[in-house]
């Protein structure tokens, strides 16, 4: 039985060849040897000389089977130091699996062997055809072989117990080595992240206050290509240096990976387009698109999709629909995007006052003038703050005006045009306002005369 388990576990973990794992036809002497010793037990039960030569010769059993078991084991073990750890685990597993499958056979074979003590060799039953076939010829026979399998099966629960465990430790160094390598992922991200932090604190925070605006915008169109440039020249460097193959690797699997994903990851990366860019931002007003555009104000901005609240045309003014838009982040990368708060958030917007000829044309201007700095002098201050803060990185040679009134010389009067800055999304009311106090003016002054309409 001995040398059948031995045989057992070359052939599965060492592939020796299966016909050389049959029980072997030669005697074994040292089941020989207990069976005599039973076979003296039975004649001096009380014959602690023959007890203990038994206790002997299974405790040699036991060692010599341990020996050989741990003969096959070590190399399987002691080379899984210098192999890839997956592969370890993977002979590890096939130790444990085989060795309960012996334990498994060997407590099929105790069973049998208590099944015929049973049947032939208690005073109940009489031999009679019931047991197909017989392990053994004698009761003491039967009882030194059944010792010899109980001695194996200690042995053999010794060493699973030893395997398992040892599988184990595999598998946490395993999860472990696993972690480890994200240790470094990690330490490039802070990297990564700290050097955004600072380009950033340095061009929103000194490189603005470059009186020049010429010189603004260049330097800081210089300062960020070089730091983004020289970051990624010393990632590339180091992760070729310390992971030779790290970027064969990396563009492998992001090869398949992005096709696979690829609209969700250009969402994505439309996602940190609009953030890094400040493309827009929640409760701007935007348009965005080529063929059909679409224009609302950002109510949410998700890491795949941005949502607008839905502005619409009617006539020459744009209304809120209601109407909620989902837009893929994706568009931002093809499409047009028109910020219209990326200057201020005021707009310039225009009224048209026509009067007759013979008005004074001159009392009239100087009375909408008056109108006008009352009623959006502080929408104007607001606009021109906003706009000189917002720009400061960007090369625009033209500021933000105040309220202007421009004349024109038209067919049925006097044409004054009104140019003011209005809060976006706040047009009609800012007019309705104007044209109330405009009337009320002009209703005082008898000779001001607006054109009527045909």
């Amino acid at each position: 039985m001995k040398r059948f388990i031995i045989t057992a576990l070359l052939v599965t973990l060492l592939g020796a060849p299966f016909a050389s794992a049959q029980t072997p036809s030669v005697a074994d002497p040292r089941l020989d040897a207990l069976t005599q010793l039973y076979v003296q037990l039975e004649r001096s039960p009380d014959s602690e000389y023959v007890q203990r030569r038994i206790e002997d010769e299974l405790e040699a059993l036991r060692e010599e089977f341990g020996a050989e078991i741990d003969a096959v084991i070590s190399p399987v073990t002691d080379g899984a130091q210098a192999e890839d750890l997956t592969q370890a685990i993977e002979r590890q597993r096939r130790v444990v699996d085989v060795l309960e499958d012996q334990l498994q056979e060997h407590r099929v074979d105790v069973d049998l062997l208590d099944t015929e003590e049973e049947y032939y060799y208690s005073d109940q039953q009489t031999g009679t055809g019931s047991v197909p076939f017989r392990l053994t010829t004698t009761h003491s026979e039967l009882k030194a072989r059944r010792a010899m399998l109980e001695e194996e099966l200690k042995v053999l629960e010794e060493r699973l117990a030893l395997a398992k465990e040892r599988a184990q430790k595999l598998t946490i160094q395993v999860r472990f080595q696993q972690f480890a390598l994200l240790l470094p992922i990690g330490k490039y991200a802070l990297i990564l992240a700290i050097i955004w932090l600072l380009e950033r604190l340095i061009r929103t925070r000194f490189l603005v206050r470059i009186p020049d605006h010429r010189r603004r915008f260049n330097a800081v169109k210089v300062f960020s290509t070089t730091v983004y440039v020289l970051t990624a020249l010393w990632l590339v460097t180091t992760l070729l240096s310390r992971q030779p193959n790290a970027i064969t690797s990396f563009a492998i699997l992001g090869a398949g990976v992005a096709i696979a994903l690829q609209d969700i990851f250009k969402d994505l990366f439309g996602y940190f387009m609009i953030k890094r860019s400040r493309l827009f931002n929640h409760g701007h007003r935007i348009t965005i698109g080529n063929l059909a555009p679409v224009t609302g104000e950002v109510v949410d901005i998700g890491m795949f999709r941005t949502k607008l609240l839905e502005v619409g045309d009617k006539g020459d003014v744009l209304e809120r629909t209601g109407k909620i838009v989902s837009i893929p982040n994706a568009q931002v990368l093809t499409q047009n995007v028109v910020d219209h708060h990326a200057t201020s958030d005021y707009l310039r917007a225009e009224m048209h006052i026509i009067m007759t000829f013979e008005s004074d044309w001159q009392t009239a201007e100087k009375i909408l003038m008056e109108i006008l700095v009352e009623e959006t002098g502080e929408d104007t201050e607001r606009d021109r703050r906003q706009h000189e803060a917002r720009t400061r990185l960007y090369y625009i040679p033209h500021h933000s005006r105040g309220p202007a009134i421009h004349m024109e010389i038209g067919e049925k009067g006097i044409d004054f045009t009104l140019r003011f800055s209005v809060p976006i999304g706040e047009r009609r009311p800012v007019i309705t306002r104007l044209t109330k106090r405009i009337l009320e003016a002009f209703a005082k002054k008898p000779d001001i005369q607006l054109v009527k309409k045909d």
